[in-house]
């Protein structure tokens, strides 16, 4: 499948790449060493997040607390939140594009880890958040099995569901009755993650930053039929 490099009228509204590890230090630690670090790419205000608050042995002892970033800084063109145990990186919008993010991603990630605060990467996530201001259902290539009356007659519809693709696995939510910015319309969101039991992440993060991007955009490009995309206005490689 030949697929875009862009799209003029790029529908996404949120993009983080999620690095989950184990710490070499204590807990408390941790934000104050990674951000001796990249301090001079981010000089910008410390935001402490309302999870901060929460006493350590409430957040590490909750798997839905444990992985929450603590502290929040906007950079020029990315926002950065870091907790005891993952960092979460973020584009600014409009989307600045895969290049220039991947390789903000790879120089903090990298800081990162000179730090000595991070040991073992555990997982890495990649999620793109997707918003067209229509119901899209009818313009999907795919199908959701109503034999009846038709995905199309469906008013609101939820669909989640999770596909493999090697090494990576690819959690994927619709929605045809979601809202952005005061507007009704489709959300397409694919959270692309892979875990890993041993050091093979930080000798290969171009890589596995690169794969993970690939496979997120294989799927949601498979997801479009032809009209559709074409309605989002793709450039491609000459």
């Amino acid at each position: 499948m030949r697929l875009p490099i862009r799209l003029e009228k790029c529908p996404l509204i949120d993009c983080i790449i999620e690095v989950r590890f184990d710490t070499n230090i204590v807990n408390s630690a941790v934000f104050g060493v990674i951000y001796n670090q990249i301090r001079s790419d981010y000089p910008g205000t410390v935001n402490n997040l309302p999870i901060s608050q929460l006493p350590e042995a409430i957040r590490m002892s909750d798997p839905n607390l444990k992985f929450k970033p603590l502290y929040r800084i906007e950079g020029e063109k990315t926002v950065i939140q870091i907790g005891s145990d993952v960092i979460n990186l973020s584009s600014k919008m409009p989307y600045i594009g895969w290049e220039e993010f991947s390789r903000i991603a790879i120089k903090v990630l990298n800081k990162a880890f000179d730090s000595g605060a991070v040991g073992r990467i555990t997982r890495l996530g990649h999620r793109y958040i997707n918003f067209i201001d229509h119901d899209v259902t009818p313009e999907l290539a795919m199908t959701f099995g109503f034999d009846k009356i038709g995905a199309q007659s469906v008013k609101s519809l939820n669909i989640r569901t999770s596909i493999t693709d090697g090494e990576y696995i690819n959690g994927l939510t619709f929605a045809n009755d979601g809202h952005y910015n005061g507007k009704r319309g489709s959300l397409i969101d694919i959270d692309t993650s892979r875990e890993y039991a041993d050091d093979y992440f930080k000798g290969n993060i171009e890589q596995e930053l690169f794969n993970a991007h690939q496979s997120e955009k294989n799927l949601f490009f498979s997801l479009l039929k032809e009209h559709l995309l074409d309605s989002l206005k793709p450039i491609y490689n000459e």
